[in-house]
């Protein structure tokens, strides 16, 4: 480091073996992954599920991460907004992404949210860089299928239907 100077001249000296040296400067970054701590959240009870969000390494300073969110659930119409960067304060070594289900009328499909961690600066994404929470529907929905759906006006072959009830029976 600094200015330096060599009263060497090149004639006094001879390059010997080995003649090359490599020096490995390792990182100090922080790591940082995800996973879903509490993977089932539901509209019945709205009830949450939640992220946690770790990093390993130094934890002196503060440290931004973001993350994308991305699935079939909707940011604001499932479930309520939770931004794209949380704030890991100096000491802190993991923080929590709640997601908080809103409740709907509409009878739809379990919905899924997936958090990807992003790269950013100051830390690398590592090898948990994803996870999913599904967010479980509570509307109750009755489905109808033809199971026999051959039926004959003569002799004794009538068709069937069955009809299936999904949800809570309250």
């Amino acid at each position: 480091y600094g200015d330096w100077s060599s009263d060497v001249c090149s004639s006094d000296l001879s390059v010997g073996t080995p003649n090359s040296a490599t020096v490995s400067i390792l990182d100090n970054e922080p790591s940082v992954t995800v996973q879903a701590t509490d993977a089932l959240a539901s509209e019945e009870g709205l009830q949450p599920g939640q992220f946690t969000i770790t990093r390993s390494g130094p934890t002196l300073l503060p440290l931004p991460v973001t993350f994308n969110l991305s699935g079939t659930a909707t940011e604001g119409l499932d479930y309520a907004s939770v931004g794209t960067t949380v704030l890991l304060q100096p000491g802190m070594s993991a923080t929590n992404v709640v997601i908080q289900p809103l409740q709907d009328s509409h009878a739809e499909p379990d919905e899924t949210v997936l958090l990807t961690l992003l790269p950013g600066t100051g830390y690398a994404v590592g090898a948990e860089a994803a996870a999913t929470v599904t967010i479980l529907d509570n509307e109750t929905v009755v489905t109808v299928v033809a199971t026999d759906p051959s039926a004959s006006e003569a002799g004794a072959d009538p068709g069937t239907f069955t009809l299936t009830r999904q949800g809570p029976l309250t």
